[in-house]
């Protein structure tokens, strides 16, 4: 997979998963330091496992790696 591609797929999957993404970081770390670094850690984690998340319906894999980070932070 080129880096284009590569960058296309993860702004499509962080603009879908985005806002969730965000509301389960927070309540979940529900201080603004702790959730930076958690949000952080979780863009790294969709990043890395980019080739996971192609396939139909991420959103179960994507709640894991968020519980993760969260965990991290």
């Amino acid at each position: 997979m080129t880096h284009a591609r590569r960058v296309r797929q993860f702004e499509q999957v962080r603009d879908r998963y985005g806002r969730f993404l965000e509301s389960v970081l927070w309540k979940l770390t529900g201080e603004r330091d702790l959730f930076a670094e958690a949000l952080q850690n979780a863009l790294l984690a969709m990043w890395q496992y980019l080739d996971k998340l192609d396939g139909p319906g991420p959103g179960g894999y994507i709640y894991r790696i968020t519980l993760s980070a969260a965990r991290k932070a």
